[in-house]
């Protein structure tokens, strides 16, 4: 029995509890609509501002459930039943490791300069004079975790290590066992999630510390998170990130890049980095506008200049590690100020090319569906029950203001 992997990944815009109460019910029910509209079993939430994780967490839940009732309760007798579970990550910059050799050209002068800061350090850290001056972690076992804390606590205060917090929210529809609980197996997808490997991941498969914990790495603060799935034949590991954003590409390039060193499990057991897995998504807001410039992309090319396009060095460098980036459309929707209302065309609402799914398998696979959800076209032809709107502006507007800035990505895949 082929394996069916049908999931949207939905960035919506660090809601903050103000905006989620405004959209309650929104956000839940848009997302419900659109999920049994397209048959989805894997959802993938970004940017979810901790103050709101946790409620926006069980009202979709309960949502997704309520849904799924009725759809159980038309089911010829003797059917399997279904359940939606749910995973939500701590927020992406909680976890620090301590790192390795800290160097004054960082900002340990900042931290230096404060007698207690010097302390603190001190358990941790064994001082080398210079120059240049370097303090080296110290072994294993020869400091408490609270004094690990207490470090990890000045360096966020000294701005050495920073924090960029938010959570990931991901739903996968399963069979609901005879107890009434989720068994994390979907026997009509003939796919499974293993919700005890899948979260916040920032080593590589030997265990070192990646960027997103780094602080010599100037995207340190940001996760990605990890989702396992797998079936009797293939394990299939999922990296979903929401890229950092700022004034500078190189970092968002660099943290998207390093996606495909996050450990990840090929097999039961067997932990490797997830450029070697055989079989492997990314997906995610790469903050990083697709130009569709890198046709004809393979090894050859590795390494890819710092002086090609911004859009080669991201998904040209997943194209030549073997990835097929699957969307080449606008995703992110244009401010409400630099809106027309005049428009008829929903894809003049859009901007640019952020958000996408790239796929890497050593067995073919067929993707019969995949793309952006075109959601103000969706809203403005009366799909979200409760709403209703005149024009493709009233739409966008409504999208803009209570859902989010972001179209929700979506793929539907099958493996032999």
């Amino acid at each position: 029995m082929p394996l069916n992997l049908n999931a949207i990944s939905w960035n919506v815009e660090s809601i903050s509890e103000s905006k989620l109460t405004k959209s309650t019910g929104s956000i839940p029910r848009c997302l419900t609509e659109l999920v049994y509209a397209h048959n989805i079993d894997l959802i993938m939430i970004m940017e979810v501002s901790p103050l709101s994780a946790s409620v926006l967490h069980q009202i979709i839940n309960d949502e997704l459930n309520t849904k799924q009732n009725v759809v159980n309760a038309a089911m010829p007798p003797g059917s399997t039943e279904e359940i939606w579970s749910s995973i939500a990550s701590d927020p992406t910059g909680k976890h620090f490791s301590l790192p390795s050799i800290i160097t004054p050209s960082i900002d340990l002068k900042r931290v230096d300069a404060q007698a207690y800061f010097k302390a603190t350090l001190g358990k941790c850290y064994n001082k080398i004079p210079g120059p240049p001056e370097t303090w080296h972690l110290k072994p294993a076992g020869s400091y408490t975790p609270g004094d690990e804390v207490f470090a990890i606590e000045a360096l966020l205060n000294s701005g050495f290590l920073r924090s960029d917090k938010e959570a990931y929210l991901v739903y996968f529809r399963s069979d609901k066992q005879a107890d009434g609980t989720p068994s994390f197996f979907n026997t009509r997808a003939n796919i499974g999630l293993h919700s005890a490997s899948s979260g916040l991941v920032s080593h590589d498969a030997a265990g070192n510390v990646l960027g997103y914990q780094n602080p010599m790495s100037p995207y340190n603060g940001r996760n990605p998170c990890r989702i396992q799935l797998y079936n009797a034949t293939y394990a299939i590991p999922l990296i979903l990130f929401h890229a950092p954003f700022g004034d500078s590409l190189g970092p968002r390039i660099s943290a998207n890049n390093e996606l495909l060193q996050c450990a990840a499990y090929s097999a039961p057991g067997i932990l490797q980095n997830l450029a070697a897995c055989p079989i492997s998504v990314i997906c995610g807001d790469f903050n990083i506008d697709n130009k569709n410039d890198y046709a004809g992309y393979g090894p050859g090319n590795l390494p890819i200049p710092v002086t090609a396009t911004s859009s080669q060095r991201n998904y040209g460098y997943f194209v030549a590690n073997g990835y097929t980036v699957y969307i080449q459309e606008s995703s992110s929707l244009v401010s409400i100020a630099g809106a027309n209302p005049a428009w008829t065309n929903p894809l003049q609402f859009r901007s640019s090319a952020y958000d996408n799914i790239c796929v890497k398998s050593s067995t073919p696979v067929t993707a019969s569906s995949h793309g952006i959800i075109d959601l103000i076209a969706w809203l403005h032809a009366g799909n979200l029950p409760g709403h209703a709107f005149a024009n493709l502006y009233d739409a966008f507007k409504f999208c803009r203001e209570k859902l989010s800035d972001h179209l929700p990505a979506m793929i539907k895949m099958t493996l032999p």
